[in-house]
């Protein structure tokens, strides 16, 4: 799981499609899953890495 909490960049999965992401969003990404993450402008982001993460039982999913 990456949250980025300032500025942005870009992440990529398994499909190595570039989906941008800033400041409030974040990527998640299945344990072993190929992943990339790239800025040009800088990023401040908390990365949490676990094979027995399940944020979907616990995450509540707030729209902008």
């Amino acid at each position: 799981m990456l949250i980025v909490v300032e500025g942005e960049g870009l992440v990529k999965g398994k499909d190595r499609v570039a989906v941008p992401i800033r400041k409030g969003q974040l990527a998640l990404w299945e344990p072993g899953e190929w992943h990339e993450t790239s800025t040009e402008t800088g990023m401040v982001a908390i990365n949490i890495e676990s094979d027995k993460l399940k944020p979907f039982k616990t995450l509540s999913l707030v729209a902008e």
